[in-house]
């Protein structure tokens, strides 16, 4: 199992990435990753992509999450 974290992940490409995460057996999402004061960090990942609850959390240091994850998906933007 390949543990993820979604870097970008409110944005349309790192939703998107979220969303289809859940399709593939071998993917596990633990988290995503937002700019710093970003209004949604806490919430579940999941349903701030539409896809339901999935205990993975939005945060905005990628300190704090990037131990637990196999691979980091980067559609984090400098703007």
């Amino acid at each position: 199992m390949t543990k993820i974290v979604v870097s970008g992940a409110t944005g349309r490409m790192g939703s998107r990435i979220i969303a289809l995460s859940k399709e593939y057996q071998g993917l596990n999402l633990v988290g995503g990753v937002e700019r710093k004061g970003h209004e949604q960090v806490g919430k579940d990942v999941g349903l701030l992509a539409g896809i339901g609850e999935t205990g993975a959390k939005l945060t905005d240091k990628l300190e704090d999450i990037v131990q637990a994850a196999d691979v980091v998906v980067d559609f984090s933007s400098t703007a």
